[in-house]
């Protein structure tokens, strides 16, 4: 009787302590894991919204390239891709998959932490002999305010390690003269482009394509005449246009 009643006093001065109380009180280890178990899942509607969106606007493309109206692509294409661009610069920035991943991990080990420091109370308060009841008792909680402290550093610095400020040419292209470029793509002189190919001339670009002269460029190809763009590849001449392509010449392409 007199071993439990030991074990049973070194809780209730432990209980004392900040860290083992309620998740009530701030920096314990219930508010911890009430903390990472209410955040997690907005961070995971986040992610799957910007996806959502990203995929959404990238399928619209060719159904956008393939209508009649000009009136409607100069104002559809580029919404699209605005849409694309800001979602997927927004997604870059908070990181909301690495985040929900992080929160998630953390929640995990310290609830595992917390059962398993659960289980020891109940092996302490059975065993018989007194010293190594409160030896089982004191190596839990050491053992359980050391994981959790180890929990905590690891998941603030993943999170201070994948938020970083955003460049410049994180999400848009550089343009060089009065030009303008779309998405990720380059443009030169004073051309419209499309989602995100890059143009010269006068010309309206497609939705990955570049084209030149006065021609207008389909979903995926490139047009003829001083440069050619397409879906990832760069284009000759005085520019050149597409996702992943670099520029030459009187062009610059970012990212």
């Amino acid at each position: 009787m007199s071993d439990t009643t030991a074990v049973d006093q070194y809780l209730v001065e432990l209980e004392k302590q900040d860290r083992f109380k309620g998740e009530t009180v701030e920096k314990s280890i219930l508010w911890y894991i009430a903390w990472y178990r209410k955040r997690a899942p907005a961070r995971r509607l986040a992610f799957r919204a910007a996806g959502l969106a990203v995929l959404v606007a990238s399928a619209s493309l060719p159904f956008a390239t393939s209508i009649s109206s000009d009136a409607v692509k100069q104002w559809l294409l580029p919404l699209l891709a605005y849409v694309i661009a800001i979602v997927a610069s927004l997604n870059a920035f908070f990181q909301w998959q690495q985040v929900w991943e992080g929160y998630m991990m953390a929640l995990l080990q310290l609830e595992s932490a917390w059962a398993e420091w659960g289980m020891s109370r109940c092996e302490a308060k059975l065993e018989p002999d007194r010293d190594k009841a409160l030896s089982i008792i004191k190596s839990a909680a050491h053992k359980l305010n050391s994981k959790v402290d180890e929990v905590i550093a690891a998941e603030t610095g993943g999170f201070f390690k994948v938020i970083k400020f955003p460049s410049a040419g994180v999400t848009s292209s550089g343009t060089t003269g009065s030009s303008q470029g779309g998405a990720t793509g380059g443009a030169t002189g004073a051309p419209k482009v499309g989602a995100t190919g890059g143009a010269t001339g006068s010309p309206q670009g497609g939705a990955t394509g570049g084209a030149s002269g006065s021609s207008k460029s389909g979903s995926t190809g490139g047009a003829s005449g001083l440069s050619q763009g397409g879906a990832t590849g760069g284009a000759t001449g005085p520019s050149q246009g597409g996702p992943t392509g670099g520029a030459t010449g009187s062009s610059t392409d970012g990212r």
